[in-house]
This record gives structure tokens, C-alpha cells and sequence, in this order.
């Protein structure tokens, strides 16, 4: 028998022994002294998941519904995108979150004027207007907004 084959041997038998000594215990929940027992009988076991993803402060908007139908494209805005002279200065920093027939999620980034993340050398970006960026920084950009 080599040495890995003699440790894994050591180990297995350590973890059944550990195994049957915590199996003739009184209560096998409870671990430690500080440990919460079990709930009465009648009573729900085990964990709920969260109702929702976990909230993020770089996520600004969540859509039910496509890019496309939710929010206008701009032919303009994407011709300049794919130019690299309407882009966001890191994709995806800030996102918006799109369900697409409640079960595909799609997160496009988000900028608006006067916001760091927003690169605008030409001044394009108009007041009160949010810009959502889908395949930011490839030839398959896609530019939407939506007016506050």
C-alpha cells in the first residue's frame, strides 16, 4: 500500500467512526451545547430561499420584458457606440436587469449625462434621459433610452 493510498485509508475510516459516534447521540442536530435544537414536531424544517436576487447599488433598474419592448432604440446612439464615441467608461458597472418571459434574464449597462461612467466626447447624452447599453464596446452594440 503506497502512502496516499494508507492516508486515504486513515481518512475514511476517521470519517466513519466520527459518522457512527454522532449517530448513537441523543439529539443529532444539535452538534454543541450552543447550537439550537430542532423545532417541534409539526413545525417547518430547513431553509426558505430568499424571496429576490440580493439587492446591489449597481443595479438601477429591473424591466419585465425585453430590451426591444420595453425601452427605444437609437440608431444614432448605437452608429456612435460602435465608433467608441458613446460608450460607458467600464461596461456594466452600472445595469439594468431585463426578464425576458420571466424565466431569461438580460442585464445591459446603464449611464446617463453627466454620470462618471458615461464616455461622451461628443456630447450626445441629453438631461433626463437613461441609456441602456447592450454588447457595449463590440461592432454589436446596441444603444436604448428612456426618459425619466
Amino acid at each position: 500500500m503506497t502512502g496516499r493510498q494508507m492516508l486515504a485509508a486513515a481518512l475514511v475510516a476517521l470519517a466513519i467512526a466520527g459518522l457512527s459516534a454522532r449517530a448513537g447521540a441523543d439529539d443529532p442536530i444539535r452538534t454543541e451545547p450552543g447550537h439550537l435544537s430542532p423545532p417541534p414536531d409539526g413545525q417547518i424544517r430547513g431553509f426558505a430561499p430568499p424571496p429576490a436576487p440580493s439587492p446591489s447599488r449597481n443595479v438601477v433598474a429591473w424591466f419585465n420584458g425585453a430590451p426591444r419592448t420595453t425601452t427605444i432604440f437609437s440608431q444614432p446612439l448605437t452608429d456612435a457606440c460602435r465608433a467608441s464615441r458613446f460608450n460607458e467608461r467600464i461596461p456594466l458597472f452600472y445595469r439594468a436587469i431585463f426578464y425576458h418571459s420571466g424565466v431569461i434574464m438580460q442585464a445591459l449597462g446603464w449611464s446617463r449625462m453627466g454620470q462618471e461612467n458615461l464616455y461622451d466626447p461628443d456630447n450626445l447624452a441629453k438631461d433626463g434621459i437613461n441609456y441602456y447599453f447592450e454588447n457595449d464596446r463590440t461592432r454589436a452594440c446596441r444603444v436604448y433610452f428612456l426618459p425619466d
